[in-house]
């Protein structure tokens, strides 16, 4: 189960890059658009609150975690700060959206079958 403090202390990692205007791995320079990258249509913000939901119920997240994801979408979707609710930063939406696909790669895997 993904507890609150491992969140956390991987949005603060997340933070630290995004101040030093670099890439981590590369040193490339973070563009100046970058934030609106990250910008979410009303499908993906259901899906993201779906994705949410299932790790919830599932275990996979905890419910503080839930909480974060849940707060930093808003109930329903806002049309101010690209999709998210106002005033989620830059960081918390990297760290939700690689949180987010990591759960749906996850279940993906866990519906093939070779």
């Amino acid at each position: 189960m993904l507890t609150i403090e491992q969140y956390q202390k991987y949005e603060q990692k997340i933070e630290s890059v995004l101040a030093t205007g670099k890439n981590a791995e590369t040193g490339a320079a973070i563009p100046d658009d970058f934030e609106s990258k990250l910008d979410i249509t009303f499908e993906e913000h259901f899906a993201y609150q779906n994705a949410q939901a299932r790790a919830h119920a599932a275990g996979t997240i905890s419910t503080d975690v839930a909480n974060v994801i849940y707060r930093a979408l808003g109930e329903s979707m806002s049309s101010k700060n690209g999709g998210w609710r106002e005033g989620v930063t830059c960081a918390r939406k990297v760290t939700i959206t690689n949180l987010i696909g990591e759960l749906l790669a996850a279940t993906l895997a866990e519906k093939v079958e070779f």
